[in-house]
């Protein structure tokens, strides 16, 4: 009796160990599905990063050399040009991309690279407090300082300027640009400053 109820056991024993054992298998086998189609998800994301990274650095050298090639100066500089971008990127809100953007606005004013380069930061941080559009804050920029007889280094006092004004006033960046346009030629006519 023993014998039979310890075969039985045994046999218990052996049909549990193979259900086991079939199961170990399904697991093996969803869990292979899953990790490959995991795998398969990660290298498609994977290959749309690459693919938009290779874009969006397609795109940057493409404005700068575009900046390059417009200012007066910038095939000379255009190390200097993508320096700067690349940290204006990484400092500001902006793209390093935008910021080549908006270098390409100054050159389009006629801008030196030189004078590119100082101005570039205080027209972004410009566009920011002003949470205005960033080709209007160069646009702007590029404007006050060519009528106000300016460098780029005075970029920060327009920035400045221009805030401090926005701050009082019920004017926007577009109606203090439109605004400008007129009493900005005047008042440079008259020696009158900036600030006044």
């Amino acid at each position: 009796m023993e014998d039979q109820d310890f075969q039985r056991k045994l046999g218990a024993a052996q049909t549990s160990t193979t259900k086991f054992s079939g199961g170990i298998k399904k697991l093996g086998n969803m869990l292979g599905t899953v990790l490959r189609r995991a795998f398969a998800a990660a290298t498609a994301s994977m290959a749309a990063f690459s693919a938009a990274t290779v874009v969006t650095g397609a795109r940057f050298e493409y404005e700068i050399r575009k900046v390059a090639a417009i200012s007066k100066d910038g095939s000379e500089r255009i190390g200097d040009l993508t320096d700067k971008a690349r940290e204006l990127g990484s400092q500001t809100s902006f793209s390093a991309t935008q910021a080549a953007e908006a270098m390409l606005n100054f050159s389009r004013a006629g801008m030196s690279t030189v004078d590119i380069l100082s101005a570039t930061r205080p027209a972004l941080l410009l566009a920011e407090a002003t949470a205005s559009d960033m080709t209007l804050a160069t646009e702007t920029m590029a404007a006050a300082l060519k009528v106000f007889n300016l460098t780029g280094d005075q970029g920060t006092r327009v920035a400045d300027v221009f805030s401090a004004t926005l701050r009082n006033s019920l004017f926007n960046l577009q109606g203090l640009t439109d605004g400008m346009k007129y009493a900005g030629v005047a008042g440079s006519a008259f020696s009158i400053s900036l600030e006044e």
